[in-house]
């Protein structure tokens, strides 16, 4: 199989100019910001562009996301219904980007590291835009530093966009070894990166010895190629070309609170290996007996022998196996995110059943409530029908009685009659 880095992706933006790395740039008034436009400061406006330059310009001043004064001038220039045209544009502009996806590091043809990933942050709308890329992966340390629940440590790779010379993408590399999705990120730097390691570092597990040599060779790179697949919904490709310029015209600084090295590690700190650093040999593990050490080099022989034994495998199945891994980084990221989710809902759980318990005991308190009332009133409403009932009853038969008692007696009159003269 032919090695992704053999086939560099096509440049898709300019060269920039050429900075000195990790210096703070020159403040500039906004007239002189306005006025250069998407020089930024940055550039001579006297000196002549290229036709390449020219088209980026041009590119910047009507892109949606470029700056919103070219867009007034433009519109103060233009009559009232295209005023009114442009004032009904809405520009589809994000905030920020933050991505975490697998990865996979090329340079030098020959060399690659895989089972590592790529943050990529961007900030396009900050005071003056800044960005920063970090490449992480997991190692074992001999010292257990800082160590996560599987006895690994987060190793970094920081690339500041100041030392980046030409950033380029191809969103169809010849090689694909992270899926149909796979996008090239060719960086050309003025100075190499940084390797980011625990401040206490010494040395690294047997295990791990490899990788730790390929991440101090990657650091020392002026040019590699970094495959990621990156989410099209985030970072589509008129957003990545803009990225791509802006980084390339040195347009982006460091965003300060991804470079910051305090917070790593608990908040015990880093320490940043650059230049001669990374060429020094990584401190041997604590000594051990002799008889260790004897024992260690009769296994360490034994291995190596039996392993000049074995079967080489082909390309295609090493290939197989290398896109069935997965990035033992991406899954402790993903496993801990897991593990927060789980006690979040587990959490959420709890205050929903007491939540719950709480309006079924106010609903059963009220229902009683109810009930009692009812069944006050039903008991009312049956002793008034009784009381009722006995007093009909009771008054038809004193009716009867007087009724009786008046036909039962003889009827007695007597007559009286007035003294009168006829008489």
């Amino acid at each position: 199989m032919a090695d992704p880095s053999a086939h560099s992706p096509t440049p898709s933006t300019c060269s920039g100019t050429t900075t000195v790395p990790n210096t703070p740039r020159p403040k500039h008034d906004s007239d002189h910001d306005h006025e250069h436009g998407s020089n930024g400061g940055r550039s001579n406006p006297s000196s002549p562009q290229s036709g390449r330059d020219k088209s980026v310009s041009r590119q910047d001043s009507t892109d949606p996301f470029g700056d919103e004064d070219a867009v007034d001038a433009e519109s103060s220039t233009s009559s009232a219904a295209s005023r009114r045209r442009l004032h009904n544009i809405q520009p589809t502009c994000f905030q920020k980007v933050e991505t975490l996806t697998p990865a996979l590091a090329t340079w030098q043809s020959t060399h690659r590291l895989d089972n590592i990933s790529l943050h990529l942050n961007w900030a396009p709308h900050d005071t003056s835009g800044s960005a920063f890329f970090k490449i992480q992966t997991a190692l074992q340390f001999e010292d257990g530093l800082t160590a996560r629940r599987d006895g690994r440590v987060s190793v970094f790779i920081f690339i500041y966009p100041e030392r980046i010379d030409h950033l380029a993408f191809d969103l169809e590399p010849v090689e694909k070894p992270l899926g149909p999705d796979t996008v090239a990120l060719a960086f050309e730097m003025n100075r190499a990166p940084a390797l980011v390691v625990p401040h206490t570092y010494k040395c690294v597990g047997t295990s791990a010895e490899a990788t730790m040599n390929s991440l101090r060779e990657l650091a020392t790179q002026l040019s590699f190629t970094v495959y990621t697949s990156l989410p099209r919904r985030k970072l589509s490709e008129s957003r990545l070309r803009q990225l791509c310029t802006a980084v390339t015209d040195q347009k982006l600084s460091s965003i300060q609170a991804c470079a910051n090295t305090l917070r790593l590690y608990g908040g015990q700190g880093a320490q940043l290996l650059e230049g001669d650093e990374l060429s020094k040999p990584t401190l041997n593990p604590p000594a051990y007996d002799d008889v260790g050490l004897h024992r260690s080099s009769l296994n360490t022989t034994t291995t190596a022998s039996k392993s000049q034994k074995r079967r080489r495998r082909s390309s295609s199945e090493s290939a197989s196996e290398h896109r069935s891994k997965i990035p033992t980084d991406i899954k402790a990221w993903l496993d801990d995110r897991l593990d927060a989710h789980k006690q979040e809902v587990i959490e959420l759980l709890g205050r929903h059943r007491s939540q719950i318990l709480h309006v079924l005991q106010d609903f059963k308190a009220e229902l009683d409530d109810k009930l009692d009332a009812r069944e006050e009133k039903l008991v009312e409403d049956r002793l008034s029908d009784l009381v009722a009932a006995k007093v009909e009853e009771q008054m038809g038969e004193v009716e009867e009685r007087v009724m009786e008692s008046i036909t039962s007696r003889p009827l007695q009159a007597s007559l009286t009659f007035p003294d009168h003269c006829l008489y």
